[in-house]
């Protein structure tokens, strides 16, 4: 319902006042966003919008008013009496600067990082009509003086705020202590009055105010609880006028490593190309041995036939440059370098992903993909069975005794999904567990493979999803593995190149300058190198991500049911 503003809000009680407060942050936020809502209404919204700081700050004037009344009303002493007032009024009746000692003055100037400190100060008056060598009067334990200058008499005691708290300038508390009553408070002035000169206008702050700010009104480093704080942002800016304040740290920077390039052995190529002499391979092998029997000893025509090496077609390896590049003006990098350094990390991200794209390109330029079957268990079992199986073939048909392990490389997303495979297992014990890095990795080795992660999707590899629009993807349903003995592939890596550019990458000419602005600019010089002495091979493993295991019951080749035994 749209609220409606009395003729006089002052009219109307706290409680009345806070419940207008909250129909109109409802009615005037609802309106504003509402895109079918007239412009009549939007003005209304807007007018309310700006009368409600007024209305919550006469809500908590009349709440503060009625306590006020409450404490006084509860004063177990009596008003001072005539004859009380009257011993007040002689010699010191007109003496007003000694009445000064005690004030107190609220300076608004913030010191605290987190909440303003709201100053008592005691003022340089204090000192100013004390009389030498006089006894320092006593402010009693509340706020019962008489109307005129004598003394007063105790009134209720009326104690200080909790979040009232002493500085380094109040004799006999410690810093951040809270004062006990506004007496105290008080005296405290007093004590401290004696030290200020005459005519001082210095301000000397005793106790401050700092405010407890509630969680949800702090801001973080992190950026995305940072932005949970401000959902409702047409109550923020209806309540603040002022401008916000700027948040000029960058989150969400991207990774730059290079785990192809980490995971490959170097290469000399000091002329940038390198030329590999085709090796055979064993199936090539088809002359050069046999069997020799005492019949052929009897045969005169019978001979020993030697092969006969073939020099083949050297293939030429040639090293190129990945670049980056990036020209900044001088003004946005003196005043927001924020910004330069996460245009850079995303340039240097976008670098790093074409970089090692090349690199698995090449090294699977040459290899064979071949599809593994489809087998009914969880991802984690099928795919170190089918690594397994292919090994057990691959030694056996090239005649093989591979030194340690083959080398392996894969997208990473496979090694999150084996944990997940895993934490779907069926357990009995009603434990749950999630396995680390290493032990995924463990079981690669333990079925005969090094196993090298990587960020970037290759040609040959599986593409990634995105997270999803409104429905979550689900991993890729198939895993490619690319297997190669150890040695089969090295890196030429020439180093970093920068021609005409300074020792922290920036490149400056006079037609730059003119321009006010600068370039920033990297290349590195690479490439692959395979050996051709060995086969590698392309695994294409269909998976599900599933964590089913083998049953007990009678299982076919392919991990499920044998047709005419169980179902």
């Amino acid at each position: 319902m749209k609220p409606k503003l009395p003729a006089d809000i002052n009219t109307l009680s706290a409680e009345e006042l806070d419940a207008l407060s909250t129909a109109i942050q409802t009615w005037a936020t609802a309106t504003l966003r509402d895109a079918d809502a007239s412009a009549e209404d939007k003005a209304y919204a807007r007018e309310l919008a700006e009368k409600r700081p007024e209305i919550k700050a006469l809500a908590a004037q009349k709440r503060a008013d009625a306590a006020l009344a409450d404490e006084l009303d509860s004063d177990p002493d009596e008003a001072l009496g005539d004859e009380d007032a009257d011993a007040g009024e002689g010699e010191d009746a007109g003496d007003g600067e000694d009445a000064d000692a005690g004030d107190a003055d609220a300076d608004a100037d913030s010191t605290d990082e987190e909440a303003a400190q709201v100053p008592v100060l005691a003022g340089a008056s204090n000192a100013k009509g004390r009389k030498s060598g006089g006894a320092q009067p006593k402010v009693p334990g509340g706020f019962g003086a008489s109307g005129g200058g004598g003394s007063p008499k105790p009134a209720g005691e009326r104690l200080a705020p909790q979040y009232l708290q002493a500085t380094r300038l109040a004799s006999g508390k410690e810093v951040g202590e809270a004062f006990e009553s506004w007496a105290e408070l008080a005296q405290a002035c007093l004590d401290r009055a004696p030290s200020v000169a005459a005519g001082s206008t210095d301000k000397h702050t005793l106790a401050g105010i700092k405010a407890t700010y509630p969680e949800s009104r702090r801001l973080s480093d992190d950026m995305f609880v940072n932005l949970t704080k401000f959902e409702n942002s047409a109550e923020l800016t209806a309540a603040f006028c002022a401008p916000a304040t700027p948040y000029y740290n960058l989150a969400c920077m991207n990774t730059v490593r290079r785990p192809v390039f980490n995971s490959l052995p170097g290469f000399q190529a000091p002329r940038m190309r390198v030329t590999i002499m085709s090796s055979p391979s064993l199936s090539d092998i088809d002359s050069g041995f046999g069997q020799w029997e005492d019949t052929d000893d009897d045969d005169a025509a019978a001979r020993k036939t030697p092969i006969t090496i073939e020099c083949g077609s050297p293939t030429t390896y040639k090293m190129y440059g990945v670049w980056r590049a990036m020209t900044v003006k001088n003004l946005m990098a003196m005043s927001y370098p924020e910004l330069v350094e996460a245009w850079l990390n995303r340039l240097h991200a976008a670098h790093s992903r074409l970089a090692e794209t090349l690199l698995l390109d090449a090294m699977g330029s040459g290899a064979t993909e071949i599809t593994a079957p489809r087998l009914g268990y969880g991802a984690s079992v099928s795919i170190t069975s089918t690594i397994l199986n292919y090994l057990t073939l691959y030694r056996e048909t090239q005649r093989w005794d591979i030194a340690g392990n083959m080398e392996a490389w894969t997208h990473r997303f496979v090694l999150d999904g084996m944990k997940i495979d895993i934490m779907r297992r069926r357990r009995t014990d009603g434990g749950f567990g999630v396995p680390s890095d290493g032990e995924i990795e463990r079981m690669f080795r333990e079925v005969g493979v090094n196993i090298h992660w990587f960020i970037d999707t290759p040609t040959w590899g599986n593409p990634i999803p995105a997270v999803g629009a409104s429905t979550l993807n689900l991993l890729p349903q198939t895993v490619d593995i690319l297997i190669a003995p150890p040695g089969k592939f090295a890196l030429m890596d020439r180093g970093e190149l920068s021609i005409g550019v300074t020792g922290d990458h920036l490149y400056r000419d006079n037609s730059s300058n003119e321009q006010n602005q600068f370039t920033l600019f990297w290349e590195n010089f690479e490439g692959v190198v395979n050996t051709t002495s060995c086969p590698a091979h392309i695994l294409s493993i269909p998976v599900c991500w599933n964590g089913v295991q083998a049953d007990d019951v009678v299982m076919n080749c392919q991990g499920g049911d044998e047709a005419g035994y169980q179902s």
